[in-house]
């Protein structure tokens, strides 16, 4: 944008501010039409570099404020207040997220947004949405009504307030998201009105959107018990009870399939987990959603060691043999294997023979009596 372009956008009648929320699309439409710039078009793709679109992730924001946004809010305010760079920056390593506010900053040679979702599982961006009783009251507040990020947020379809879907401004949609979207049930309904509300709090930036930053996202996932302390998990557990919750969530079939899509749910937790990737913004909202009301539970519980038993002492064994006169039988009062007193006995040199080894006299006549009382059917044969 040259000196002169700067000047007269520095020119026009900005009459009826600049709320906060408001894209910078709609801010300038708006301003211009107070102007009488009848060119808008021309005037836009001067000022965007590119044709006129709702635009929530819009470069050059640099000289944007230097012509006018300087008037309303400081430039962190602007990035954080008018654009969607917000939800953008939930799914990025806290290094890259400054990388993202200079490069916006200037004239981008291509698409500014850091992440993106598959191809054709995009939102359209062509299209306005609005809540006809949130316009409504924002025309009784402000004595105009404008666009509004949260309302145009992609994959917003109701507003949370109102409980109403959102109204396009154009007749029709454009094909393919008719396409894609599918009569709710209410069900449905119920779930993507809680999606919408989730999407709004990333774009507001309050206290709550914190959870939804990728190393919180992480965190969850641990606090749940689907992410170990070594860093590892069950994915194939994970994979199938994720796309099991999120069963019939969502008329949108793009939403739909980002959550029954295995190989997409593998690969985006990969780059999750790994310190130097982005994942997209929408991944973090359901990572975390699905970890809070589903916990993992097949908990894995460290295992406490067990005290060691402490062996008996030599008076102890030498007491109990004395009183039984038996291995077998000290080992059972003393609750303990046989074999493990034995070893005892070894250790402590303690004698655990009560019988001769070899036969005297006295065994030979006890031995010989014994055999004449025994019957003549049970002796052997001569």
């Amino acid at each position: 944008m040259s000196d002169a372009q700067t000047k007269r956008m520095s020119d026009l009648l900005f009459v009826s501010g600049f709320p906060e929320g408001e894209t910078l699309y709609s801010c300038l439409h708006r301003n211009f039409e107070y102007s009488r710039v009848r060119d808008f078009p021309a005037a836009f793709k001067r000022a965007f570099h590119c044709k006129p679109g709702l635009r929530g992730t819009p470069t050059n924001i640099g000289e944007i404020y230097a012509a006018f946004a300087y008037r309303f809010r400081s430039f962190d305010e602007l990035i954080a207040k008018n654009t969607e760079y917000p939800l953008y920056l939930k799914g990025l390593p806290e290094e890259k997220k400054s990388q993202l506010i200079e490069r916006i900053t200037g004239k981008v040679p291509g698409p500014a947004r850091p992440t993106r979702p598959p191809l054709l599982f995009g939102s359209s961006s062509e299209t306005a949405k609005y809540c006809p009783e949130c316009s409504e009251q924002r025309r009784y507040d402000l004595g105009f009504t404008y666009q509004h990020l949260r309302e145009n947020a992609p994959y917003v379809e109701y507003c949370p307030i109102h409980g109403k879907e959102l109204r396009s401004s154009n007749v029709q949609l454009p094909l393919y998201d008719l396409y894609c979207k599918e009569m709710p049930s209410a069900y449905q309904r119920e779930r993507s009105i809680v999606l919408s509300q989730r999407i709004w709090t990333c774009l507001d930036g309050d206290q709550d959107s914190s959870q939804f930053e990728k190393a919180q996202v992480i965190e969850t996932l641990r606090h749940a018990g689907w992410l170990g302390e070594n860093g590892r998990m069950n994915l194939a557990l994970f994979i199938q009870s994720f796309s099991a919750f999120f069963a019939g969530s969502f008329s949108d079939v793009r939403i739909a399939l980002l959550c029954h899509e295995e190989k997409l749910v593998h690969d985006t937790i990969r780059a999750l987990l790994r310190p130097d990737h982005g994942v997209f913004w929408l991944w973090c909202i359901l990572f975390t959603w699905f970890a809070n009301e589903r916990p993992c539970e097949k908990v894995q519980q460290r295992r406490i060691p067990s005290e060691k038993p402490v062996p008996p002492t030599p008076e102890e064994v030498s007491s109990q043999l004395a009183v039984h006169m038996s291995l077998k039988a000290t080992a059972v009062a003393m609750n303990i294997p046989a074999s493990a007193l034995t070893i005892l006995c070894r250790r402590y040199d303690l004698p655990i023979t009560w019988r001769a080894k070899k036969i005297d006299k006295n065994l030979t006549e006890a031995i010989y009596k014994a055999f004449i009382r025994c019957p003549r059917r049970l002796r052997m044969p001569d």
